[in-house]
């Protein structure tokens, strides 16, 4: 069965993209790993992806050619703070 070794700050959309050149197949990848679409994974996951087409092979070339590695996941470290992102009597209160 083939499998895909998760990186660090991957999403699945990621992970279909890499391997199947697009996200057509994203729902069919959440369904067989037992995952919703906007999981959180951690690095080391194991995805797997046996019986899932390939949408664009030249797509999927090109990133194992140029080691493209996309990860577009972000941490809670990484979440955006400040008054301009507080919500009013939630974050910051008014007295």
């Amino acid at each position: 069965m083939k499998e895909y070794n998760v990186k660090d700050r991957q999403t699945l959309i990621d992970v279909a993209i890499i391997c199947f050149g697009g996200i057509e197949n994203l729902i069919a990848l959440a369904e067989k790993n037992n995952v919703s679409i906007t999981s959180e994974l951690t690095a080391g996951y194991v995805i797997e992806m046996g019986g899932i087409e390939i949408q664009d092979r030249q797509v999927v070339r090109q990133y194992n050619y140029n080691d493209i590695v996309p990860a577009t996941g972000i941490s809670t470290d990484e979440i955006l703070e400040g008054i301009e992102f507080w919500g009013i009597e939630i974050d910051y209160i008014i007295s």
